[in-house]
């Protein structure tokens, strides 16, 4: 990775609006650029809450489906640290609901995790029956986590 990726991949994940569009306005092919893992500024800005960031990312042509390394979305990554409100914004531009994700979420913010949840269930094309890489159901998952989202599942 070169020093204006990661520059660029940096000012996604730290939420530096100014650098970034100065940086893109350089050099517009650092919208898809990836880290050695296969993060882009997309994914960074995701897991880290820059809902402002991922908005304009996504209006320059960011592509949500890109996959890092282990296959996750930048939706992924959002739902995995219970983001509710970067879930909704990639929900309307992409395809894959990572339900198993935001239930098993490591987020110790339990609100925000239910909200995640909440809004994946309401996505267009969820499968209810999904199991993960470990043969885990959405309804497994929910029963060693939390009642309240085992509610929302029923």
């Amino acid at each position: 990775m070169d020093e204006l990726t990661g520059l660029f991949l940096t000012a996604a994940e730290e939420g530096d609006f100014a650098k970034l569009q100065q940086m893109y306005a350089i050099n517009p092919e650092l919208l898809m650029a990836q880290d050695r893992d296969g993060y882009t500024a997309l994914h960074r800005a995701a897991y880290n809450d820059r809902i402002q960031i991922c908005k304009w990312l996504l209006e320059k042509g960011a592509d949500p489906e890109i996959r890092t390394c282990d296959g996750w979305t930048a939706l992924h990554c959002a739902a995995f640290w219970a983001n509710y409100e970067v879930v909704a914004i990639l929900l309307r531009h992409g395809k894959i609901v990572p339900l198993h994700l935001a239930i098993n979420s490591s987020s110790e913010d339990k609100h925000k995790q239910y909200l995640t949840v909440k809004y994946l269930l309401e996505a267009p094309g969820v499968e209810m029956n999904a199991v993960n890489g470990a043969g885990d159901s959405l309804l497994d998952l929910a029963k060693r986590t939390r009642s309240d989202i085992l509610q929302l599942l029923k």
